[in-house]
């Protein structure tokens, strides 16, 4: 027998009024948020290693990994890098076995120029002007 449902469906056996069907106050899970500003934004108190985020602004959903960066889901030839401080050179361990195009946002969501050094076929260094936080996304 159906069951219509006119309000959101929370958890009655604690205090927590969240609503269990919205991905973005889920623990883990599939979310969806408009900008990498909005995925970076998720508390570590939501954040499971797996959990998957599409992004509607570069229609790319990414994948959290066991080191806590995000990854291009579906595509292993991708890495996302995110610095949480703000520094002027950024060291990346990204492992993809190939030298990648890089994309660098800052934290507040505009596509910055950095000199980039390919150190090895796994790892790049970006050098700015001045010291940033934000995220780098490698394809």
């Amino acid at each position: 027998m159906p069951v219509r449902v006119t309000d959101y469906i929370s958890t009655t056996a604690s205090s927590d009024t969240y609503a269990t069907h919205k991905s973005v106050l889920g623990h883990g899970g599939h979310h969806e948020v408009e900008t990498i500003n909005e995925r970076n934004a998720i508390t570590v108190e939501r954040k499971n290693i797996g959990m998957k985020v599409f992004v509607a602004a570069d229609a790319t959903t990414y994948e959290l990994d066991s080191n806590l960066n995000w990854i291009i889901f579906g595509n292993k030839s991708g890495y996302t890098h995110t610095q949480h401080s703000a520094q002027t050179v950024w060291e990346i361990d990204h492992y993809m076995g190939t030298y990648p195009s890089v994309v660098v946002v800052d934290s507040v969501g505009e596509q910055v120029m950095g000199d980039i050094i390919f150190n090895t076929i796994n790892r790049i260094t970006i050098t700015f002007s001045s010291a940033i936080s934000g995220t780098a996304v490698l394809t």
